[in-house]
């Protein structure tokens, strides 16, 4: 385990740490879960930063970039739920890896981190607006009385892109199906 911490420690230093994960996962010689217990580690220690790391992600970096970058999405999706992290960087780090899943996790375990994630997305629709569906779909049913309003109000003005307020339609009526929409909300939308 030592050496491959000094290995990871080298690539940090280095500025490819990213892809010295990515190499760690393809050797088979430890766990996922032992990987992200080393990285944890490091990283809480403050001897690395992997959302550092993250923000100067350069996918061209890789070479065998489908598989690589497949298995590093998905140990730091499941690195970034042990991590305790700040919401507006995870956020960040999702339009930056092209992944939303940790996000979801995050904010569909938690409602209040969920209407703390949809508030930041609303805030900042041009440069979130593409994880609004994200935001809406981490909603439990029993709080979705309060941010329906605020949905039919985006849908309904002028100066929301057209492309946000498709999404909002799309994902509510995926919740509908789903039963995450009570009837009375879907004819308010309708009706809007």
């Amino acid at each position: 385990m030592d050496s491959i911490k000094n290995e990871i420690l080298v690539a940090q230093k280095e500025n490819y740490l990213l892809n010295k994960i990515s190499e760690l996962l393809t050797i088979h010689t430890l766990t996922e879960k032992e990987l992200i217990l080393i990285i944890k580690e490091l990283h809480n220690s403050k001897e690395i930063n992997i959302i550092d790391a993250i923000f100067n992600y350069n996918k061209d970096s890789f070479t065998n970039k489908r598989h690589q970058l497949y298995c590093l999405n998905t140990l730091l999706d499941s690195l970034l739920m042990e991590l305790d992290i700040d919401l507006l960087a995870l956020i960040k780090y999702s339009l930056i890896i092209e992944q939303t899943m940790a996000i979801w996790r995050l904010c569909s375990e938690d409602q209040n981190k969920a209407k703390q994630f949809f508030n930041l997305v609303l805030s900042n629709l041009n440069e979130f607006g593409n994880l609004l569906s994200t935001s809406i779909s981490t909603f439990d049913i029993k709080t979705f009385n309060y941010q329906i309003t605020i949905l039919i109000n985006i849908i309904t003005d002028p100066k929301i892109d057209i492309s946000i307020k498709q999404q909002i339609l799309f994902t509510l009526s995926q919740l509908s199906f789903i039963g995450n929409i009570e009837d009375k909300d879907i004819n308010r939308i309708i009706k809007k």
